[in-house]
């Protein structure tokens, strides 16, 4: 039986190296990709502001005002209404990570 190190173990878990397929999958499921850009580099057509360079916990803290109906904006009220926690959590991720 093969050991593992806790250090390979970490690099090879999604939960902490980030699995962007996965995570491109769920902006593109979402709609995020159509005014934001798959890599969150905006859309003016749109009117889809930049998302990348953005901070994981403030992206995290925006998409949960939209969803409260803290924060005003239609369109972003009703993109943010079904996400869960998780899903709020994993696109924040994703978005955080690109400039």
């Amino acid at each position: 039986m093969a050991m593992t190190s806790p250090l390979s173990h970490a690099q090879s878990n999604p939960e902490n190296s980030g699995n962007r397929e996965q995570q491109l999958q769920l902006v593109q499921m979402k709609g995020c990709a159509s005014c934001h850009g798959t890599k969150g580099q905006g859309n003016p057509s749109m009117k889809g502001p930049k998302l990348a360079g953005q901070n994981k916990a403030e992206l995290i803290a925006k998409l949960k005002a939209y969803r409260a109906g803290e924060r005003n904006n239609p369109t972003m009220a009703m993109m943010a209404y079904n996400l869960s926690d998780e899903d709020i959590n994993t696109l924040a991720e994703y978005f955080s990570q690109f400039q």
